[in-house]
């Protein structure tokens, strides 16, 4: 949708950041991944001009060199990338047309020894004379790669992220999607502490009643397509009064957060032959539930996130006490190991820090439990303590 937006008055250029096996610094890297985007800008670049033809015929002579210095400049050693457009050319003018901008005829200024930031504004200044306003960056698809090659990931987006003051410029906007996984790399980056980046989380309605209608609308069309039914309400999947509050708290505003917490209730809905398929019931969802282990994190920017539910305005000993609990997951911790976690300078809790900790205990359960009430994440042990029970 973003791209789709940008699109009529801006360039497009998908990117995926990929370490430089021979940087020996985060700004050499970051060098080499501009060098990068500027290359795949060339190539989107033509893609551009020869579906939309009239931009480059119509354009001043000076702006058709510079398209074609440009292309040649960063596409000049990449024969493989030259083929390739050449073989998307949709027609013979488009052919005609690539071949020209691969190769521009009597082009005025030699390649030579431009540096990228030289590069990248005369592009700029060539595409705002044919009424393009500057450039998309969009990185996305990122949570495979951080799958397949976690530390080359990390590493070469933390060193874009970290000299991106020194390479941006005005015209050049960067739209980085990042899966969970790398948020807190991005809250904590250079770009970000001097607001050259903003943080927007993808939430579906921020916890809105509407919101909520538009995700269990999702569910349910998946549910009909899953059971071959033209309806299939939650309410058939399990009947359980507490059932959807339940979902809600961990499915939090993600469509991919309710499914994924819905799939192992649906799993055993379909173990049952077809004409004998009836809600769970509270007992069954209630074992399913039981067996599911809750991950729950902590971000750099203090939210706290237990499924796929965003949890914010914990307080400080509430946050130190998870905090402790989170390092020592899966096991007990006893009260006096979360008091000198919380207060490292007392020697022993007095009365009313105790106090304090059972309250942020409290408070935490409240906020982070599936089921309000109950003990199923922050569980309590009489001469044992207190265990979180999360992946």
């Amino acid at each position: 949708a973003l791209m789709a937006r940008a699109h009529p008055r801006n360039l497009i250029v998908e990117w995926r950041p990929e370490s430089s096996p021979g940087a020996l610094t985060p700004w050499e890297d970051s060098r080499s991944q501009f060098e990068a985007i500027l290359a795949l800008g060339a190539r989107a670049l033509v893609h551009r001009l020869v579906r939309e033809p009239a931009r480059y015929t119509g354009a001043a002579g000076w702006v058709q060199d510079a398209f074609g210095w440009f292309i040649r400049r960063c596409l000049a050693d990449d024969a493989p990338a030259r083929l390739l457009l050449l073989a998307d050319a949709p027609d013979d003018p488009g052919r005609q047309l690539t071949e020209r901008l691969l190769a521009p005829e009597g082009a005025p200024v030699d390649v030579g020894d431009v540096s990228a930031m030289d590069a990248a504004n005369l592009l700029l200044q060539a595409l705002r004379r044919v009424d393009l306003d500057g450039i998309w960056v969009f990185a996305d698809g990122l949570g495979a790669q951080w799958a397949t090659a976690e530390m080359p990931l990390e590493r070469s987006l933390r060193a874009f992220l970290a000299t991106l003051p020194l390479l941006q410029m005005t015209g050049y906007t960067y739209k980085i999607l990042t899966p969970t996984e790398l948020q807190d790399l991005v809250i904590e980056s250079e770009a970000v502490q001097r607001s050259y980046m903003d943080i927007y989380r993808l939430d579906w309605g921020a916890g809105t009643d509407d919101g909520a209608d538009g995700l269990r609308e999702i569910v349910e069309r998946r549910l009909a397509l899953a059971t071959g039914q033209a309806d299939f309400p939650l309410a058939a999947l399990c009947a359980a009064p507490e059932f959807q509050p339940w979902l809600r708290r961990l499915g939090g505003n993600s469509p991919l957060g309710w499914l994924t917490t819905v799939k192992p209730l649906v799993a055993e809905y379909l173990r049952a032959p077809g004409e004998a398929r009836c809600p769970l019931s509270t007992k069954q969802w209630q074992e399913i539930s039981r067996r599911q282990t809750i991950r729950v994190r902590m971000a750099a920017d203090d939210s706290v996130i237990v499924g796929w539910r965003v949890i914010r305005g914990l307080g400080e000993t509430e946050l130190k006490v998870l905090e402790c609990l989170l390092a020592q997951r899966n096991r007990y911790v006893s009260r006096d190991e979360l008091h000198r976690y919380v207060f490292p300078k007392d020697a022993a809790p007095g009365p009313g820090e105790r106090g304090t900790i059972d309250t942020a205990l409290w408070r935490l359960r409240k906020e982070v439990e599936p089921f309000p009430g109950r003990q199923s994440l922050i569980v309590s042990a009489r001469n044992a303590g207190v265990c979180l029970k999360a992946a």
